[in-house]
């Protein structure tokens, strides 16, 4: 499936309206950058063991590295599509926050309004025409371009998926916010206590709570949580380490306590997890 790789020697793709899509019998880890536009139908798409309802108008940026299985395609579904290598991604994201990747891990599905669908439903087609211009001696510099202009508004309009007042106080609740998010994903599974990262970032586990719960609508306990359960569900699809060793890598007192912090948060054991998947 194209969605999955680029043709060979090439560093980018783009297609317009295609009805093929994901998988349903496996779950892929991206070697590419793919972002993707819905034009018709719906998917169930799993990023990082997360599900999401793909409709029309869903924009979908999924990052290299990234776990994806389409758990549901309905036979109408049609999507539009840019892939690239991820060192495109790293060249034309350079002048940006690093924060900005963990974001689009956390986020990677929005809903756009019809003037952005516009825009994007023109960026894929442009795109497309260049990847099709094999003898254009710029192709290569233009798609990253327009890749970068792409992304550069993305990061502009992050800030819109959270309920935030642009006063400087505000602000500063922020910029707390982004390097709890970034901490997340350098520290989880192994750092699972909200005082932690309350300690890291020179606040009380009390208003880095507040903080969470005003900006995400969740508490600081709760993304702690959200993020290790995926980061697990990752290591026992992917590996054959023992859950002892598990336990062990991840700072659990026991295997008997790693079992019920995982079954807690998911209904089943880390064993019954890895024979179903």
């Amino acid at each position: 499936m194209a969605l999955y790789r680029l043709p060979q020697n090439e560093d980018f793709k783009a297609s317009v309206n295609r009805n093929k899509w994901f998988s349903s019998e496996e779950t892929v880890k991206m070697d590419v950058d793919a972002i993707i536009f819905c034009n018709k139908g719906k998917s169930y798409l799993e990023i990082d063991f997360i599900v999401y309802e793909i409709v029309p108008n869903t924009q979908l940026i999924i990052t290299a590295g990234s776990m994806v299985k389409c758990n549901y395609t309905s036979e109408d579904f049609i999507a539009s599509y840019i892939i690239f290598k991820h060192e495109i991604y790293d060249e034309v994201t350079a002048q940006l926050e690093s924060s900005f990747t963990f974001f689009l891990k956390e986020y990677p599905c929005v809903q756009l309004d019809e003037k952005r669908v516009n825009k994007m439903t023109y960026l894929v087609e442009a795109l497309e025409d260049f990847y099709n211009e094999k003898n254009n001696c710029f192709r290569i510099k233009i798609f990253k371009n327009n890749i970068q202009s792409f992304l550069l508004d993305v990061y502009d309009k992050t800030r819109t998926l959270f309920k935030i007042d642009k006063s400087e106080k505000i602000g500063r609740k922020e910029e707390l916010f982004i390097k709890f998010i970034h901490l997340t994903y350098e520290f989880c599974p192994k750092e699972r206590e909200v005082g932690f990262y309350a300690e890291k970032l020179c606040i009380t586990s009390r208003y880095l709570t507040s903080i969470t719960q005003s900006i995400a609508d969740k508490p600081a306990k709760l993304i702690i949580d959200k993020h290790t359960i995926q980061r697990i569900k990752i290591i026992l699809k992917s590996s054959n380490i023992s859950m002892q060793e598990i336990a062990y890598e991840l700072k659990f007192p026991d295997q008997s306590f790693f079992a019920r912090y995982f079954k807690k948060h998911t209904g089943m054991s880390p064993q019954e997890y890895r024979l179903k998947y």
